[in-house]
């Protein structure tokens, strides 16, 4: 993959990233959501495929928490260390 490409794909993928946040049900979830994303972030430019598949996992759980309007999941999802 060129230098375009990936440039691209980590540019859509922020913006997919400020959309999810947007549709948070609450002012709070999506507070926690946008913190989320700050941490993790760095993480993703450096991490292993281990790690950034326990991550995917993690943030498709987090969505599907915020989808349901899960607030105990969610909230747990995002204080909870990974790991």
């Amino acid at each position: 993959m060129g230098a375009y490409e990936a440039h691209g794909e980590e540019r859509a993928e922020r913006q997919l990233r400020t959309r999810l946040a947007a549709i948070g049900p609450s002012a709070m979830l999506r507070s926690l959501y946008d913190g989320l994303l700050a941490v993790i972030e760095p993480f993703v430019r450096t991490a292993d495929a281990d790690t950034l598949h326990a991550l995917y996992d993690r943030h498709a759980a987090l969505i599907d928490a915020l989808d349901a309007r899960d607030r105990a999941a969610a909230l747990r999802l995002v204080v909870t260390p990974a790991g």
